[in-house]
C-alpha cells in the first residue's frame, strides 16, 4: 500500500469535511490509500461521519485524546510505505497529496514533508516553524502575511520543524523515532522534527504546492485542559537547544538559511507604516542578530575542525 493517512478525531463535521477534500488532493487508487482514525468522540457522534472520499476509512482506536500516543499506535498499525499525518480541522487543496508524495520522493535527503496553510480569511496560518532567542517555537508568518503574497517562495523550501497538522514522513522514519509520549499537549512534532535531522540525517521541507485551510486548534479548543502547556513548552526549549548544541556545521548553516529567508519575507511585506509595522521591524532586527549568532558559532566549529585535522 502507498499511503496511511492518520487523523485524530472527535468532531464528525471536521472529520466529514476534512475526508471530503481527500479526493481532488491525490490521484491516488482507492486500493493505494487508507484513511485511520483515532476516534475520541461518543458513539452518536461517530455514526454521523460521513466519508465521501473513494477511500477506506477505518476506525483504528477510540482511546482518550492525547495526540503523540493515538498517533504512535495508528502508526503501528499503519500499512502503507508513506504516513500522511493530518488534523481533522484542515481541508486540503486540490493536488496536495500528491505534491508533497512528489517532494517527499524527488528532493535529495527529505525525510518530511509539511504544508503552507491559511485561515479561512487567507491569512497564512503555517509556513514552517521558527523560534525565538529564547528557543520558543511560532509558526511562521502566522497572521502576518496572506497565503497568496508574492514574498512567498513558490518552490519546497527548508525549515526547522513543521506541525502536526500535515507531515507526510514514511513509515519505518516515523517508526524509528516516534512521537515523544511526555508531551501533554504539544509540542511532539516539533521534537519529531528535531529528531528526524539529527537521528536519520534527513531534511524537513515545506512544499508549497501542498495547501490547504486550517484554522488552528478547532478541536483542541473544545477539550478541557488542552490550552497551552508550561511543560511541554520548557520541554521543547530544553530540546531545542540539545540539538543546536550537537548540530553540525550543515545543520546550522540550514538554520542560517531558514532565518535569512524568514527576515527577506517580512521586510519585503512592509508596505508602509500600520499598526504591525513596528512588531514586525523588531522580528526582522532579532532574526538578524539570530543569523549574526549562527554564522559565529559556524566559523566556530570551522576553526575547531582545522585544528583538529592539524592535529
Amino acid at each position: 500500500m502507498r499511503l496511511s493517512i492518520l487523523v485524530v478525531s472527535r468532531t464528525a463535521t471536521l472529520l466529514s469535511r476534512l475526508l471530503s477534500s481527500l479526493d481532488e488532493a491525490t490521484n491516488l487508487a482507492a486500493a493505494d490509500v487508507e484513511i485511520l482514525c483515532s476516534w475520541n468522540g461518543s458513539k452518536n457522534a461517530e455514526e454521523e461521519i460521513e466519508n465521501l472520499s473513494r477511500y477506506p476509512l477505518r476506525i483504528a482506536n477510540r482511546d482518550v485524546y492525547h495526540f503523540a500516543t493515538n498517533n504512535n499506535c495508528l502508526a503501528e498499525q499503519a500499512k502503507g510505505d508513506l504516513l500522511l499525518i493530518i488534523n481533522d480541522d484542515v481541508v486540503l487543496d486540490t493536488g496536495s497529496i500528491d505534491a508533497a508524495i512528489n517532494c517527499l520522493i524527488s528532493t535529495p535527503k527529505a525525510g518530511l514533508v509539511g504544508a503552507r496553510l491559511r485561515s479561512s480569511d487567507g491569512m497564512i496560518t503555517h509556513d514552517g516553524v521558527g523560534f525565538t532567542n529564547d528557543h520558543s517555537a511560532y509558526n511562521l508568518f502566522e497572521n502576518l502575511i496572506p497565503a497568496d503574497s508574492h514574498e512567498l517562495r513558490s518552490y519546497p523550501i527548508l525549515s526547522p520543524a513543521v506541525i502536526g497538522a500535515v507531515m507526510l514522513v514514511r513509515r519505518s522514519d516515523f517508526l524509528a523515532i516516534r512521537f515523544d509520549e511526555e508531551c501533554i499537549v504539544h509540542g511532539e512534532d516539533t521534537q519529531f522534527c528535531f529528531e528526524l535531522r539529527r537521528q536519520r540525517g534527513l531534511d524537513v521541507m515545506v512544499c508549497p504546492q501542498c495547501s490547504g485551510m486550517h484554522n488552528p486548534s478547532s478541536t483542541r479548543n473544545t477539550l478541557p485542559r488542552q490550552d497551552s502547556c508550561q511543560a511541554d513548552i520548557d520541554l521543547l526549549r530544553q530540546r531545542r537547544r540539545e540539538f543546536l548544541e550537537q548540530a553540525t556545521a550543515i545543520e546550522l548553516r540550514k538554520e542560517l538559511s531558514c532565518t535569512t529567508r524568514e527576515a527577506h519575507v517580512l521586510r519585503g511585506s512592509i508596505q508602509g507604516p500600520n499598526d504591525d509595522l513596528i512588531r514586525w521591524r523588531d522580528q526582522v532586527h532579532t532574526l538578524q542578530l539570530h543569523r549574526l549568532r549562527l554564522e559565529q558559532e559556524v566559523l566556530r566549529l570551522h576553526q575547531q575542525l582545522f585544528k583538529l585535522t592539524k592535529q
